[in-house]
């Protein structure tokens, strides 16, 4: 399973509500980047620290369409 980068969320809480919506839609997601942030708090140190939502290549256009529909808080 080959997965590729769907969206870099702005915040811990972007990225929690992004995967719970996508696990919702049935699209299994991956989130990396928050274990170095526990750490590393403080500067982004660009991809090293970048939170990222990762999904199986399959279901990157059902991803995104579902991303699209979400309603803007």
């Amino acid at each position: 399973m080959a997965l590729v980068p769907l969206t870099t969320p702005n915040s811990e809480v972007d990225r929690l509500t992004t995967v719970a919506l996508l696990q919702a839609y049935g699209i299994t997601c991956f989130g990396s980047g928050s274990a170095f942030n526990a750490l590393y708090p403080g500067a982004q140190l660009g991809s090293r620290n970048a939170l990222t939502i990762l999904v199986p290549e399959q279901q990157l256009l059902e991803a995104q369409q579902v991303l699209a529909a979400r309603p803007v808080w």
